[in-house]
């Protein structure tokens, strides 16, 4: 009986809802990251992303430009994506483990 609390205890902790567990912050290290947070800032405390992918958008006749950064900390982390829009962090992501 309680090898089976535990497994299913290992499987909610494992499914995306569990993982995001808050989207306005994220510690890169010691270092608290918020959104809001300008692309420097971000760079500064979490240094340079495995992966960026850069892109306009164009909203209500506005074009905004989207950058997405994430980063692979390896096979026993997840895999946070931050978002920014014209510079600023408005969200942040967490995906999958890492490779």
């Amino acid at each position: 009986m309680r090898v089976g609390i535990l497994a299913a205890l290992a499987v909610a902790l494992s499914s995306p809802l569990a993982r995001a567990a808050d989207d306005r912050g994220y510690f890169c290290g010691p270092r608290l990251v918020e959104v809001g947070e300008s692309m420097g800032n971000v760079a500064l405390k979490c240094g340079k992303p495995s992966f960026s992918d850069r892109r306009i958008e164009k909203r209500a006749g506005e074009h905004i430009t989207v950058e997405e950064w994430t980063y692979n900390l390896g096979p026993y982390r997840f895999t946070p994506t931050f978002r920014f829009e014209n510079g600023r962090l408005v969200s942040i992501s967490i995906g999958d483990y890492g490779i």
